[in-house]
């Protein structure tokens, strides 16, 4: 017979209470939590991978205060037309990365599957930049390429600062979006747009500002005297900026042929300037000047306190299309431009910029007495600026106007200041750049204008009036604090009841 071990077992007994042997019910509570939390580490380990797979949009929220990192309607305009791949290559050491840059980036690549970037340090791949073309590379410059085509985009030209003389303090400026989405347009644009400037009547040059813009614009712009040279055959336009002498007829029939046959002109007069043989060319499109400047008799069309410093309203055209909205185009020293009432044949004409109906136009002009409105002045709404087609469809397709030919384009301004747009841009927020660089592109027949403002870096501080913070303090010192006390004992109290 067996044993019985129970018996032979020694008797333990211990000087304190055994605890509770752990029931059923305490083995299945401690198997539920090791499941949920087990479960709750695959769901974050899923929701990660998820994250991971989405587009830069969906997954990264930008909350700057002026959209640093969201690409404009420019830039996605461009970017949703992209057919060819473009590969941006950011020039940066890795200890120099900068996070507005990569981050700006993420948003191109995540927005267009054509668009791909990678980082290349050139501690490690000091020849890279030679083996792309490129000379003159530094630190924090992008090279972007697609097919036989690279552009430099030098880092230095990423951040713009420029002085506020309101506040006194420079203020600088995130401008990549505007560089990059320039290179990723030239790109892949196709054969370049060539703007000859004429010179030799005393004309004004282009500011810094309206010739950076055009670059920006991949526009490649020139010089062109016509005593001396023909009109080249990969002129796309042509641009006569504030002459201060008149025109020779010989040098206008040119001019006027040149149109007839399809040509583009952008003509700036200066109202100071008499150019009877230049306005016997505007008259061919039924345009003519009025003698004397406009001034503005609205407060809300001049800025304060100078009411020759017009802000006109813009017309619906694609030129005006390229100012943003909400930003003015500031035209001083104005002159009227007169549109016939019955335009030749082929001629349409579309206003640009006029006046409210309380202007009035000093017949005198700069020998004027007074700014102020006299007895014989004439009183209404007058034309700053036009644009003017001859030979296509209404529609604006030049395969669709048959036996016209091409389509011939003119824009006249009667303001001389309009391409100082340093200044002007300092006061209008970039919309005299922007106007006149929509004047460049309908021209060239561009379809989009890439000139994007540059996004502030400045962070503006909070104003609180003293009720706002008493009742703000009262919020985080004082409710918040007694929400949560009362919280923890309700918790308290429900736990000791169990």
């Amino acid at each position: 017979m067996g044993k019985d071990l129970r018996r032979d077992r020694p008797e333990r007994r211990f000087p304190f209470p055994l605890p509770a042997r752990p029931s059923a019910r305490v083995f299945r509570n401690g198997s539920a939590a090791t499941l949920l939390t087990v479960l709750a580490i695959a769901a974050a380990v899923l929701v990660n991978l998820i994250a991971r797979a989405l587009p830069v949009s969906a997954s990264q929220f930008d909350l700057s205060e002026t959209g640093l990192y969201t690409l404009g309607d420019v830039s996605l305009g461009i970017l949703d037309q992209l057919d060819q791949d473009v590969t941006i290559y950011y020039l940066a050491m890795t200890a120099t990365v900068d996070s507005n840059v990569t981050a700006l980036l993420d948003q191109y690549a995540g927005h267009s599957s054509h668009i791909r970037w990678q980082q290349k340090d050139p501690a490690l791949y000091p020849a890279f930049a030679r083996q792309m073309g490129v000379e003159d590379a530094t630190d924090g410059s992008l090279i972007v390429t697609s097919g036989e085509r690279t552009k430099l985009v030098d880092g230095s030209l990423l951040y713009t600062s420029e002085f506020d003389y309101d506040t006194y303090t420079t203020v600088a400026s995130f401008d990549a979006e505007n560089q990059i989405t320039s290179a990723v347009q030239y790109v892949t644009g196709g054969e370049l747009p060539v703007v000859y400037q004429l010179t030799g009547h005393g004309e004004s040059a282009l500011s810094d500002g309206a010739q950076q813009a055009l670059g920006l614009q991949n526009v490649e712009l020139r010089q062109l005297n016509l005593l001396s040279d023909d009109i080249p055959e990969d002129a796309d336009a042509l641009v006569i900026c504030a002459p201060g002498s008149d025109f020779a007829q010989e040098d206008v029939e040119t001019l006027r042929s040149w149109l007839l046959e399809g040509g583009r002109m952008l003509v700036c007069t200066n109202p100071g300037a008499d150019t009877p043989n230049l306005d016997s060319l505007m008259e061919d499109w039924g345009l003519s000047r009025i003698d004397g400047l406009v001034i503005e008799g609205s407060s809300a069309h001049h800025l304060q306190g100078a009411n020759y410093y017009l802000l006109p309203d813009q017309g619906s055209h694609p030129i005006n299309d390229a100012v943003d909205d909400g930003l003015y185009v500031l035209a001083p020293e104005a002159q009227a431009i007169r549109v016939a009432d019955q335009l030749p044949e082929g001629v349409a004409v579309s206003e640009l910029l006029t006046t409210s109906d309380s202007a009035y136009n000093k017949s005198e002009g700069y020998a004027m007495a007074t700014l102020d409105k006299e007895e014989g002045d004439e009183t209404g709404r007058f034309v700053l600026a036009v644009a003017a087609t001859l030979g296509a469809a209404e529609s604006g397709d030049e395969e669709a106007a048959g036996d016209s030919g091409p389509e011939s384009r003119l824009i006249w301004l009667s303001c001389p200041t309009l391409f100082m747009t340093d200044e002007l841009d300092l006061i209008t927020a970039g919309g005299n750049g922007q106007f006149v660089l929509g004047c460049i592109s309908w021209l060239a027949s561009q379809d989009t204008t890439s000139l994007i403002a540059a996004k502030s870096l400045m962070l503006e501080g909070l104003s609180l009036s003293s009720g706002q913070v008493t009742l703000w303090a009262g919020v985080f010192l004082v409710l918040i604090p007694l929400a949560l006390l009362i919280l923890g004992i309700v918790v308290t109290l429900k736990r000791r009841r169990r």
